[in-house]
């Protein structure tokens, strides 16, 4: 917890507070992460911007980013280059974030690998 608090602190002193900070809680089989998504929101024509954090581990940009809006929230795909235990590899993101919270699935090479669950913990240009 205290790894997660500081990188907390890291991202908000770096950035200009542009973005929104969400506290992922990621489920990979019996594995649960906590995890730290910045999103710039969805930009013209339609492109994500931001990272996620692994604490500890890598932050990555987000890549191949889309989004679009509908009466269910927002949805938004990208993919990371995941860097641990010697290997690189891509994760797909599915997201679908409402007012304060997100849920959504992961996949690695076109199978789900887990799911998400996020809660926004700062809310940037406010």
């Amino acid at each position: 917890m205290k790894k997660f608090a500081v990188v907390v602190f890291l991202l908000l002193s770096s950035s200009a507070f542009a973005e929104d900070i969400y506290r992922l809680r990621a489920t990979i089989g019996e594995h649960v992460f906590s995890d730290i998504f910045t999103y710039d929101g969805c930009i013209m024509p339609r492109e994500v911007k931001g990272s996620i954090t692994v604490p500890g581990v890598f932050t990555a940009p987000l890549e191949d980013g889309k989004c679009s809006y509908n009466w269910n929230g927002e949805h938004v795909s990208f993919k990371i280059k995941a860097r641990e235990n010697n290997e690189e590899y891509y994760v797909h993101y599915s997201l679908t974030i409402t007012n304060n919270s997100l849920g959504g699935v992961m996949r690695k090479d076109g199978e789900i690998i887990g799911t998400i669950q996020g809660e926004l913990i700062f809310r940037g240009n406010e």
